[in-house]
């Protein structure tokens, strides 16, 4: 899933061929379903590559018009199906309490969480972090898009762009979330398996707060470090993912 988001690129694993027929006589489990959500979305980043590549204004317009169509779309069925999530599996939520990391580390407090999230396993706090990383995910690449189309306007003209259409607070707080359940993961005891689990969120998430230069960028850093404790170079296997890979999560 992760490869064809970074090709961005349709993929057949979106196609009912796929999602659908094999599936005939058999109830899929909630994760399956998010993941069949999340397939739609390296077809979703072709076409928001296809309004960088445009050849003129007018053209550029209606692509991104689509782009926020096809947006939307996603972003409504994975509430509904998160909402569908919460219901169905009530002893699945996640909670706050106060953080350990916390108070071990030497960032100032306005620039660290106070709180990290916990699940009853890892199994339900990965569904978790899917979710708030495909919308993270999505808000990232289309703040980059709208950037670029206010920026190459022809100058002197109104860009004539349809609104922004994400949550801007609702994003940033999933961002935190993906922050706040490091902790969670990156525990002692479970410290291998958290890594391999919340490294593509983390890698999204650190993205977005860095770019911007807020917070819980500090944070993250101070995270990465905590691994290392456990022979865990989190912060290392990012970086060599980034430079030895073709994969474009975020065009910036």
């Amino acid at each position: 899933m992760i490869h064809s988001i970074g090709t961005r690129k349709a993929t057949y694993l979106a196609t009912p061929e796929w999602t659908s027929v094999p599936w005939k006589g058999c109830k899929k489990e909630p994760k399956q379903h998010l993941l069949d959500l999340m397939m739609e979305i390296p077809a979703l980043l072709q076409t928001v590559d296809s309004v960088y590549n445009a050849s003129d204004c007018h053209q550029k317009s209606q692509r991104l018009s689509r782009v926020c169509k096809v947006y939307s779309s996603l972003s409504r069925r994975l509430r509904a199906w998160y909402e569908t999530y919460k219901c169905d599996y009530p002893s699945k939520v996640h909670w706050e309490q106060p953080s350990s990391l916390h108070l071990s580390y030497a960032i100032p407090q306005e620039r660290a969480p106070s709180t990290c999230i916990c699940f009853p396993d890892l199994e339900s706090g990965h569904i978790h972090l899917l979710y708030w990383t495909s919308h993270v995910l999505l808000f990232s690449n289309l703040g980059m898009l709208y950037l670029s189309c206010t920026a190459n306007a022809p100058q002197g003209s109104q860009p004539s762009i349809p609104p922004f259409p994400c949550d801007v607070q609702e994003m940033h707080n999933m961002a935190v979330n993906i922050a706040k359940s490091s902790e969670y993961f990156l525990q002692p005891k479970t410290v291998a398996l958290g890594a391999c689990v919340i490294s593509f969120p983390a890698s999204i998430a650190f993205g977005y707060f860095e770019y911007y230069n807020l917070p819980e960028y500090d944070w993250f850093r101070q995270i990465f470090e905590h691994t290392k404790m456990f022979g865990v170079d989190m912060e290392g296997f990012l970086d060599a993912v980034a430079s030895e890979t073709d994969l474009e999560l975020v065009v910036c």
